[in-house]
């Protein structure tokens, strides 16, 4: 595949991975913390489907629309971390706080500050990460090393 392609699929790709990643963490601590396995379709539907391939999807194209080719390295690190935090912490938790069939499913009215703290730090995280295989020499070496 030609490097211009990578340039703009691999962002997509493994914001959703990194994304679904996340919230498959989350949903598993969250249903440890509520000692509950009822509801537990709705609880996966939401954190693999809306928060990991919907959410990440959307970082993935804000990631291409606003970094891709724009700026490099430490900068570009930043950038991403700044979106994984904004839009699969900050906004995805709100979300899911604010809307009532998943704030019961996961009990959030008792966990809510711990379910956004945790929300915001395994998407810094994961942007940095996520970051630093997409922008840098080394992360992209290594992904084409794997055969991504």
């Amino acid at each position: 595949m030609n490097s211009t392609r990578l340039m703009y699929t691999r962002p997509l790709t493994f914001s959703i991975f990194i994304a679904v990643f996340i919230e498959i963490i989350n949903l598993v601590l969250f249903s440890f913390l509520t000692e509950s396995s009822e509801q537990l379709v709705d609880k996966t539907l939401w954190t693999i489907g809306v928060g990991g391939i919907g959410m990440g999807a959307v970082l993935g194209v804000f990631i291409v629309f606003s970094l891709v080719g724009q700026i490099e390295g430490k900068q570009a690190v930043t950038g991403t971390i700044f979106f994984s935090v904004l839009i699969l912490g900050v906004v995805a938790k709100l979300a899911a706080i604010r809307m009532e069939t998943i704030n019961i499913a996961f009990n959030l009215s008792e966990w809510s500050l711990i379910y956004f703290i945790n929300g915001v730090v395994t998407a810094g995280i994961g942007g940095a990460l996520l970051g630093w295989l997409l922008f840098t020499k080394t992360g992209n070496s290594l992904l084409t090393r794997s055969g991504f």
